[in-house]
């Protein structure tokens, strides 16, 4: 990723095998940011966000998954929205969306309850159903 001149990045793998930022506790990282790697051991509390375990977020079935996802976009509170506040503020940090990682999984809460999240899920929805 250095090398193809990106500025910031980060690689994953939580101690539970993910290959994601785990809720459960630690989540060792690789990060590029302005040309310098560095490894370290990333956390919820790094987000502002509380440790769980993954049985709070372990998926079922489609239509419950589905639900789930349009639970957490239209604002619901919990543990599956902690879990995607908490990788996505990783991704508006590596964006440049976010001063930090904590910034950037509050950037991430703003979002859902705002509504625009679930406004670009909608779009997107729309635009992928016209193209077929």
């Amino acid at each position: 990723m250095k090398n193809a001149g990106m500025k910031r990045a980060v690689v994953v793998h939580s101690k539970e095998g993910l290959d994601e930022i785990s809720p459960a506790g630690d989540t060792f990282a690789w990060i590029l940011d302005n040309g310098k790697i560095e490894h370290k051991t990333i956390s919820p509390k790094d987000f502002g966000l509380p440790i769980f375990s993954l049985e709070k977020v372990a998926g079922k079935e489609p239509e419950k998954n589905k639900k789930t996802f349009l639970d957490v976009v239209g604002g619901k509170e919990g543990p599956h929205a902690d879990f995607v506040i908490l990788n996505a503020g990783c991704a508006l940090w590596v964006a440049g969306l976010a001063s930090s990682l904590k910034d950037g999984a509050l950037l991430a809460r703003k979002t859902i309850q705002s509504g625009k999240a679930k406004e670009v899920l909608e779009k997107y929805i729309s635009l992928s159903n016209s193209v077929v």
